[in-house]
């Protein structure tokens, strides 16, 4: 489906510190979708000044903000500074985007946040679709019900929020809580829908060539134990250890997996690539595993939102083994035992599967033993009046353990050493 985003923006200066809003950033996916600027003017009492027929245009960059991390989206912006923008000024700025993603499949969805880090006068919401079409939309935080009408072969629904102040969500509350005015919309009929409509793109892009050099690879892990539990600790090795992490998500990669085979001779891949390439190897080896979509920032109150692709930003593999879950995540680096390996603490999760698809809970348990302890002995047995010897162990377990093996492996030995004696 083709999904048009269209937003008008009307703002007084008031103060000095408002000239800031002159600077107009416009973030689109050129690779997926259009960026149209229709209108752009300054308001001062009768005069109406026109920012794009005076001349000045738009500076458009691929910022990549992300890059350090190793990740690209392929996202461009268009920036521009209105000239003689002054206090007492009405700046009137109206966009659309457009979105046509093919791994939607005709889908669609949609997700707005009403107010921001300023208050706003009043805020208006307005959405149309085909009749025909089962749009379903839900929304969240302090706004009144849209009224819904139609007009023509199409359904209109509208909200208006009069004095919308910046949100503030509960001190202390969990994540859910800070959502905020939200109106989503989505054309999924359920979670079920959408694991249909993905559990395909991983079953392809986990099929793994008769011969090669990833196939040599699966021999070698399969003929150096027959045990399960060993072998997929292998695989999960392989993957975090010889595949580093580099998120593409131009074009079709914001959804589409890489294959396998592709992101074993490249060796680098982003979560969905990882995914596909443990779970080839996985598959080959007799184990059972699927896909799982996941939020690794805010998956808490995902079971109350409309199902929808943009709840997810993460995938993960979970493993069945002699009845056992293990849950393996193969942008991580350095988990050597299955044993060890804890349930996410992400809220939800959502088996990407061709049938049934549901969302299943995903909460760590509490911990067994504590994942940092101190201890400190001092040895005063000479008497008060001499310096006494001071002895501090640290002892760091599950993740904090793994992050901080990983950080003194960068350091040189004698970095490594003074970052440890800092530490006391």
């Amino acid at each position: 489906g083709t999904l048009t985003v269209f937003n008008r923006t009307i703002l007084r200066v008031d103060q000095a510190t408002g000239l800031a809003a002159g600077n107009l950033s416009l973030p689109w996916r050129p690779d997926v979708g259009d960026l149209s600027v229709h209108r752009l003017v300054i308001r001062r009492g009768a005069t109406v000044i026109d920012v794009l027929q005076s001349g000045q245009g738009f500076t458009v960059a691929r910022r990549e903000p992300n890059l350090e991390m190793a990740t690209l989206d392929g996202v461009l912006t268009a920036n521009i500074q209105p000239e003689g923008l002054e206090v007492g000024d009405v700046l009137e700025l109206a966009t659309s985007v457009t979105v046509r993603d093919p791994v939607m499949a005709g889908h669609v969805e949609d997700l707005v946040a009403i107010g921001g880090s300023f208050p706003i006068g009043r805020a208006h919401f307005r959405a149309s679709w085909p009749a025909k079409l089962p749009v379903r939309i839900r929304t969240s935080g302090p706004i009144k019900p849209p009224t819904t009408t139609s007009a023509g072969a199409d359904r209109v629904v509208e909200t208006t929020v009069d004095g919308v102040v910046p949100f503030q969500s509960p001190k202390l509350a969990p994540p859910r809580f800070q959502v905020g005015r939200l109106v989503e919309l989505s054309d999924f009929a359920s979670w079920a829908d959408m694991g249909a409509l993905m559990a395909p793109l991983y079953v392809k892009a986990a099929t793994v060539p008769a011969t090669g050099p990833l196939a040599d690879e699966i021999a070698k892990i399969r003929n150096a134990s027959a045990d399960p539990v060993v072998q997929t600790t292998a695989a999960l090795s392989l993957v975090q250890n010889r595949v580093r992490y580099v998120a593409l998500s131009m074009g079709s990669g914001g959804l589409l997996p890489a294959d396998a085979a592709m992101t074993w001779t490249r060796r680098y891949g982003d979560c969905k690539a990882k995914t596909a390439l443990l779970l080839a190897i996985l598959g080959q080896l007799g184990i059972d595993a699927v896909p799982v979509a996941v939020n690794a920032t805010a998956g808490d109150g995902i079971d109350e939102r409309l199902p929808a692709i943009g709840v997810f930003n993460h995938v993960l593999v979970r493993a069945m083994i002699a009845g056992r879950t293990y849950w393996l995540d193969g942008t991580r680096i350095g988990d050597t035992a299955l044993e060890r390996l804890t349930v996410p603490n992400v809220g939800w999760g959502l088996p990407l599967i061709a049938k049934g698809a549901a969302l299943v809970r995903m909460v760590a348990p509490p911990r067994p033993v504590p994942t940092s302890e101190v201890s400190v002995a001092i040895d005063a047995s000479e008497g008060l009046s001499v310096p006494a010897p001071v002895e501090v162990t640290n002892v760091l377990r599950g993740d904090e353990a793994v992050a901080f093996n990983a950080a003194l492996a960068n350091l040189a030995t004698g970095a490594r050493d003074a970052a440890l004696r800092e530490m006391l």
